[in-house]
């Protein structure tokens, strides 16, 4: 594990998802409180792309904001007027704000805010604003026409951006809109929001109190809420398995022991794992990964970040030290393996689990650094929502402080052979391979049903080509006792069978005139 790439800044990071081709782009906006090194009070939204040859990340747009960020984020969504996708962020004045990436890419350095052509949403005529600062921002990962975002006393806003970004849908999910006159009691503020990574209308939300709650956007209205059982604990983020759709991470930012908790929605009463390996301090961010969901990376106030396995619990590596804490941790949805960090300290680093360790060189310029409802909500039947039964009433706490495994000893699933086949004898062969299972009989729509995959053996046997064998029967016989005279009788023969001016026949033709007694003059 080791820094493929940095630049000098202290922001808040987002990855371009979608197409390969483009999973080396990135978005990263000025962190919401926090001073650089040259004490700027003016904060930029730019974009970078990485080049790991040169260990660095090269700023290639950028423009000015009214006010800082806390998050940042890139859709895939691509249409014919939007061929890079969506960039929002959520500000530290309440604004969301949305741009039209392509824009920003061509358009380069923008200097001033007011000459920004590439905001579709958020300049000052049309502005929607969370009454105070905007702390969850993300785009659902199957609709990526919806943005959802958390903000201060409650606030969650659902963005439908449709056909027409420039003029959203806003759906409001909990608090109440900026200017309403309902005198609804203010709520805790959201400190981050999180898309389901299977189905696509639940939403999850954890706040300032401790309390988690799951939306159903379909029923409009909270799921199930979780809360903290060590009583009101400030929650900082969560994040979704991206392979069993009921499960999810949540990590509190308060000091205490079980900083980070697994949760199954179908047995909420108690989480069904605990990790401890932070200590007694608290997480500030935490990242599931997409491509093995057994890799979590977390930082926290101890100024550690490390890998850890959600199985086990068993602390897998830790990330490269900085001399100040990393204030978020974030997976490339794109490349197996590459995760990004911010820190206070003002650097964005690109980490690789598969490169070899690289020191951090200390230097940087301006362009980068060196180095029962419930299961009807998720579309399956109530007897098919079971908590297995190892699982239920078997909270585990693991504590593996100091505890760190090497790394090489277990084998990312993105390497994992997705098929094989063999040979042997009598015909016989032997092939593995994934083969997904029946889908439910019962729930909504096929894409939102939770399938798994099952390894699959299979033996076939091959029967033979009897007038292929009698022909290799025959080139073998020929071959034990060849002679030019042989050879030559056998490219005439075939040259013969095959259809005139075809590649069989001038292939043989050409084989002829190696085995005449004049080649070089025939040639």
């Amino acid at each position: 594990m080791g820094v493929i790439a940095e630049i000098d800044r202290c922001a808040t990071v987002a990855w371009r998802a979608g197409r390969a081709d483009h999973a080396n782009s990135l978005v990263g906006a000025s962190r919401a409180g926090v001073v650089d090194s040259g004490f700027s009070d003016k904060p930029v939204l730019e974009m970078w792309s990485l080049h790991a040859n040169s260990g660095r990340l090269k700023s290639v747009a950028s423009t000015p904001l009214s006010a800082p960020c806390h998050r940042v984020a890139w859709s895939s969504m691509e249409t014919e007027s939007l061929s890079a996708g969506i960039v929002a962020a959520g500000l530290e004045d309440g604004t969301v704000r949305m741009w039209d990436a392509a824009k920003l890419l061509s358009q380069g350095r923008i200097e001033s805010e007011e000459a920004d052509g590439a905001v579709l949403y958020g300049s000052s005529s049309s502005r929607r604003k969370h009454k105070s600062h905007t702390r969850g921002i993300q785009f659902n990962p199957v609709l990526k026409s919806l943005l959802a975002t958390g903000g201060a006393e409650g606030e969650i806003f659902v963005w439908d951006l449709g056909s027409d970004p420039s003029r959203p849908t806003v759906h409001t999910m909990g608090g109440t809109p900026s200017g309403s006159s309902e005198n609804a009691s203010s709520g805790p503020d959201i400190t981050d929001v999180a898309w389901n990574r299977k189905v696509q209308h639940i939403l999850g939300t954890v706040t300032s109190l401790g309390v988690s709650v799951i939306w159903d956007l379909k029923q409009k209205k909270p799921l199930i809420s979780i809360k903290d059982p060590r009583g009101r604990r400030r929650s900082s983020c969560l994040s979704w398995s991206s392979d069993i759709a009921t499960q999810v991470l949540i990590a509190s930012e308060d000091d205490g022991a079980g900083a980070i908790r697994l949760w199954d929605l179908r047995n909420a009463s108690s989480p069904i794992r605990e990790y401890s390996h932070h200590g007694d301090a608290g997480v500030l961010d935490l990242s599931w990964s997409g491509f093995d969901s057994d890799f979590v990376v977390s930082t926290s106030k101890d100024s550690r970040s490390m890998l850890f396995s959600a199985s086990t619990g068993a602390v897998l590596a830790e990330l490269p030290t900085t001399p100040s804490r990393n204030f978020e941790v974030q997976w490339s949805p794109s490349l197996p393996g590459v995760l990004s960090s911010s820190s206070f300290d003002g650097h964005v680093s690109i980490i690789s689990l598969l490169s070899a360790n690289c020191a951090r060189s200390g230097g940087a310029d301006d362009e980068g650094g060196a180095s029962t409802a419930l299961a009807a909500s998720f579309g399956v039947n109530a007897s098919e929502f079971a908590l297995p039964e190892d699982t239920v009433n078997s909270k585990a706490e693991v504590s593996v402080s100091g505890n760190v495994q090497d790394l090489s000893g277990k084998a990312p699933k993105w390497m994992l052979k997705r098929c094989s086949v063999s040979f042997g004898f009598g015909g016989r062969v032997i092939s593995t391979g994934f083969t997904p299972s029946a889908p439910p009989k019962s729930g909504p729509e096929a894409e939102e049903r939770v399938l798994t995959a099952r390894r699959s053996v299979k033996m076939r046997y091959m029967r033979a080509d009897k007038s292929f064998t009698d022909e290799v029967q025959e080139a073998s016989a020929l071959f034990e006792n060849a002679s030019l005279e042989s050879m030559l009788a056998l490219a005439d023969d075939r040259a013969g069978r095959a259809s005139q001016d075809s590649l069989d026949a001038i292939s043989w033709e050409y084989l002829k005139l190696h085995f005449t007694p004049r080649s070089r003059a025939e040639l």
